[in-house]
């Protein structure tokens, strides 16, 4: 069924989106809007990528509540690795060991501009 999605273009990102982590040593943003392809991109990459990479679930709800999605996001990964590090200690420490952060984030535009630039930087 997910098959029927890859469009050219589609393909043509996930190329792009492929090349682009194994070069880059930052966090990678993906954004869109709502239905753009967003999951169908992260389920596509599971395929591609190393066993040892970690996905982390921001649940929907929580954001649609008004919860900040990068505080969100920081909950989610500090919940799993039991809370010692900030965020941004952690994406350095991945930085160093050659591994690179995806974050996708729903409804971007709800997003502030500086908590974006804040992410990226």
């Amino acid at each position: 069924m997910e098959d029927a999605f890859i469009t050219p273009e589609r393909e043509k990102s996930l190329k792009f989106l492929l090349q682009l982590l194994d070069t880059s040593q930052k966090a990678v943003l993906l954004r869109g809007p709502n239905r753009s392809g967003k999951t169908f991109f992260l389920r596509r990459l599971q395929h591609h990528i190393k066993r040892d990479w970690k996905f982390y679930k921001i649940d929907k709800a929580d954001v649609a509540s008004g919860g900040d999605p990068i505080r969100l996001w920081t909950m989610a990964i500090n919940e799993s690795l039991g809370g010692k590090h900030s965020l941004e200690s952690r994406v350095m420490l991945w930085s160093r060991m050659d591994k690179t952060a995806i974050i996708v984030v729903e409804d971007v535009h709800t997003v502030s501009r500086e908590a974006l630039y804040d992410l990226g930087s």
